[in-house]
């Protein structure tokens, strides 16, 4: 059964954010997890998702860079660490998704045979071909370009 993880990364995007965890609450197939990442100012209210707990992981980051988009890679960053799905989907803090969205992207993927070696997530493009696996996205890029883990 594919697994899916889904990746939140926020910054200052109060009025919209819990719209955006319920369109992955409300998805109509539910194996996924859900890493919400955020450095905003204000603290996102989880008691709302305390029936959800096994399913969200929230994370509140202080900023470590001066420069936002630095920040914004380091939650990338943090939550490819974090997650444990076989694919990895973002979504923005101001964004939802369709409630067919995961249930959707298994088709395709079992349609077109796309499956994970060694149980980590690969990148595709929009065509499918294979473009590299998350273990070298995460560990060589990331960790080469920014960070010491």
């Amino acid at each position: 059964m594919i697994k899916f993880s889904i990746i939140i990364n926020t910054h200052n995007q109060d009025k919209f954010i819990y719209e955006a965890i319920n369109s992955c609450l409300k998805q109509s197939y539910q194996n996924f997890e859900l890493i919400v990442l955020s450095t905003s100012n204000k603290k996102i209210q989880i008691q709302k998702f305390l029936k959800y707990k096994k399913k969200i992981k929230f994370i509140h980051k202080k900023p470590k860079f001066k420069q936002p988009e630095l920040n914004q890679m380091d939650k990338i960053y943090k939550g490819f660490k974090s997650s444990k799905g076989e694919y990895i989907l973002f979504l923005d803090g101001d964004d939802k998704f369709h409630k067919d969205k995961l249930k959707k992207l298994k088709e395709i993927s079992k349609r077109y045979k796309i499956y994970c070696n060694q149980d980590l997530p690969l990148i595709f493009s929009k065509n499918f071909q294979k473009l590299l696996s998350i273990k070298s996205y995460k560990y060589n890029f990331f960790s080469k370009f920014l960070f010491n883990d």
